[in-house]
Parts: structure tokens; C-alpha cells; sequence
């Protein structure tokens, strides 16, 4: 059941109830395939493992992509996706050393300098 969370720091209206709509699409057609809605003060990293279970019977699961945004890079869902042999395409968070990390992997690309190649 969803609690009615009211106002909010995006608003000025505390009488406005506050709601978040995860939405599972299969592309490329955009076609719906699962919803998920929870109250607007529900943290979205704990929605994904609960939109997948939704969007399973649609399209079943193991060696199955999801594309998500940065917050489904959460260690969590991707153990999750992972356990169900599923793979996962997400933003890599800048947090911690990720940016040290990728500089130290990187430099040596940006060492060596190339001209764009035009590929049609």
C-alpha cells in the first residue's frame, strides 16, 4: 500500500502528495512492460530489483540486457541482476576512486595522440 507523502523540497506545495513511477520498457518499440509506483520518499536505488521481478513474466530472465540510469549501478541490483544471469549496462558512479581509477586506465590512451577516423 502507498503511503501519501506530502510537500517536499521541489515544491512550495506542501499540499501536493509526492509519487515516484518506475516504468520497465522493451526497446526499441518503447512498449510498457512493467510499472512500479511508491511513495515520492522511497530511495530509487531499492526500485529496480522489484521492477525486473515485474517485468520477468514479460520477458524472462538470463541472458537478458537492462539499461538504466546511474542509480541502477547500486552493487545491490547488480548482484541482483546478476544472480537471475541476467547483464547490465549502467552509468559508472563517480564516486570514491572510480575517477582515479579510470584516469590511471586512460592516460595511456590519451598519450598517444590519433586522428578522428570517420566510420559510416
Amino acid at each position: 500500500m502507498i503511503t501519501h507523502i506530502f510537500g517536499g523540497r521541489e515544491t512550495s506545495r506542501p499540499d501536493l502528495a509526492q509519487f515516484k513511477v518506475m516504468l520497465g520498457a522493451l526497446d526499441p518499440l518503447g512498449m510498457p512492460i512493467a510499472t512500479l509506483v511508491v511513495a515520492g520518499n522511497e530511495a530509487d536505488d531499492g526500485l529496480y530489483p522489484p521492477a525486473i521481478e515485474r517485468s520477468r513474466p514479460v520477458v524472462g530472465q538470463g541472458d537478458r540486457l537492462y539499461i538504466g540510469d546511474s542509480k541502477m549501478g547500486a552493487p545491490a541490483t547488480r548482484a541482483f541482476l546478476q544472480a537471475g544471469g541476467d547483464a547490465y549496462l549502467a552509468p559508472l558512479a563517480q564516486t570514491g576512486k572510480v575517477l582515479e581509477w579510470l584516469t590511471r586506465l586512460l592516460e595511456p590512451v590519451w598519450a598517444v595522440e590519433r586522428r578522428p577516423i570517420r566510420k559510416y
